[in-house]
């Protein structure tokens, strides 16, 4: 599950989880991590969290992944982590889904206080390049979301 923050990520997640019996994870606290460390640690969280879904084999919700990682590296960090791209090449080997969470920019620039626009558009980006099975939605197609997990399973 990917977008720019206050998209409604983790409040699809928590139906999900809910209306589906799917495992939740979610852990991108950085803000302790020191600077110039970031860029591998991130890296190499992506590469856990690739080894849980190859490990565990069920049905789990990544709260933010690897796409995140690529777009706030690009933007908040200064620095290109293309090693992302090798994850996602990795997850869509895996038949791995990729729920892209994204609303109108207004939406999210009111929800978040401040102009998210070139997040969205690193997004965009991203999604377009992204070579998993994708869905693009919002917080108001539950019923679209809905039908795609189930035709996933």
């Amino acid at each position: 599950m990917e977008g720019p923050n206050k998209a409604g990520k983790t409040t699809i997640a928590k139906q999900i989880e809910q209306d589906f019996g799917f495992t939740y994870f979610r852990d991108r606290q950085f803000n302790k991590i020191k600077p110039e460390l970031i860029e591998y640690v991130t890296y190499f969280m992506a590469i856990s969290q690739l080894n849980l879904l190859k490990t565990l084999k069920e049905n789990i919700i990544v709260d933010r992944f690897h796409a995140t990682e690529w777009v706030y590296g690009n933007i908040n960090r200064n620095y290109s982590n293309y090693k992302m791209w090798d994850i996602d090449r990795e997850l869509a080997v895996m038949n791995v889904k990729l729920l892209y969470m994204t609303d109108s920019i207004e939406n999210i620039n009111e929800r978040n206080g401040k102009d998210m626009s070139r997040y969205c558009k690193e997004f965009d980006y991203f999604f377009m390049l992204c070579k998993i099975d994708k869905l693009k939605a919002n917080l108001n197609e539950n019923e679209k979301i809905y039908k795609w997990i189930k035709n996933s399973l």
